[in-house]
């Protein structure tokens, strides 16, 4: 017998260094996730759904975007009462990257983990985290992390952090083949496209 977990980085365009991104919340989030939550309630499935928290929590903090970030915020509820799970997701880029004149920049052109910005990461990841615990349940507590850009690095102190926070499992990394569970820095490691008897 085979498990099978649809997953879905679940997530806006990224800052770019020329010309900025035109983020969209509606259009690249709220409808495509409401699409792929009818189609797996149709099949009878469930979809987990990595929130990109970095950026989540930023956009709550943009006048521009307080609407739609409501609305994002309703979808995650519902999300999670129709039995879809959400996860955490995040990329680096988000932590430094600068809002302006409608359009997102990245400030930062380092590679996509967070070893030079673990102290201006680790405020937002919390502030990220407290609110999607308290809008989704009382209960709720995130399993789960995936980094950007399959770039789990520093390794140890992503690992120390994740599990100070509850999680037990990570699903950074992407195996191109049939894979088993592995633990590593008392993580278990879930590939993305593993498939596990």
């Amino acid at each position: 017998m085979y498990y099978v977990s649809f997953t879905t980085d679940f997530e806006c365009l990224s800052p770019t260094t020329c010309g900025g991104a035109v983020i969209d919340i509606e259009s690249q989030m709220i409808l495509p996730a409401q699409k792929l939550a009818k189609i797996a309630i149709h099949h009878g499935c469930r979809v987990t759904f990595f929130l990109e928290v970095i950026q989540w929590e930023r956009f709550h903090h943009i006048q521009h975007y307080e609407s739609q970030i409501n609305k994002l915020d309703r979808l995650l509820i519902d999300l999670y009462q129709e039995g879809h799970d959400i996860q955490i997701h995040a990329h680096s880029e988000w932590v430094t990257a600068k809002y302006s004149n409608g359009r997102w920049f990245r400030a930062w052109v380092g590679q996509d983990h967070v070893h030079d910005i673990l102290p201006q990461f680790l405020p937002i990841f919390d502030r990220a985290l407290d609110r999607l615990k308290s809008i989704l349940s009382n209960s709720y507590s995130p399993l789960c992390y995936r980094a950007g850009g399959y770039m789990i690095d520093p390794i140890e102190p992503i690992f120390k952090i994740l599990r100070d926070r509850g999680m037990i499992a990570d699903s950074s990394r992407h195996i191109d083949k049939f894979t088993g569970l592995v633990t590593e820095g008392g993580m278990i490691s879930l590939p993305i496209l593993g498939n596990y008897p």
